[in-house]
């Protein structure tokens, strides 16, 4: 929590709206990191080498997409009505989905059937 404090005010500043969820994301990564490091340290936590390779293809994925976002987002310049902007947020989402999709089924560590049949249980459990 006070991790997550002292980066929103040294990220609020500089990335105005955006510096907030990017404060939030970087304290989770965090305490995600040292939860991992004291619970190795103790012998508490040991991955084998299917998870290893397994979080590393999801990181590649992760980063793949993201390097994909860039491309699209300096491609498609975000516009300045509000309608076009929730358009444009939703095509992202949806771009970025399909990207990441894409990698998992590349690295085999999802089939597009099980992501549509995944998909398909959410939306009908929404309904």
């Amino acid at each position: 929590l006070v991790i997550n404090l002292i980066f929103n005010l040294l990220l609020m500043k500089p990335l105005v709206y955006m510096g907030p969820p990017l404060a939030s994301s970087l304290a989770a990564f965090l305490n995600v990191s040292l939860l991992a490091f004291f619970l190795k340290k103790r012998g508490a936590l040991t991955l084998d080498f299917q998870a290893k390779r397994t979080s590393l293809l999801a990181c590649v994925s992760a980063a793949g997409m993201a390097a994909g976002l860039v491309c699209a987002s300096s491609l498609l310049h975000f516009p300045s009505m509000f309608l076009t902007r929730v358009i444009w947020l939703c095509g992202m989402v949806s771009l970025g989905s399909v990207i990441y999709a894409i990698f998992l089924h590349f690295f085999k560590l999802a089939d597009f059937a099980s992501i549509l049949t995944s998909v398909r249980r959410r939306v009908s459990m929404k309904r």
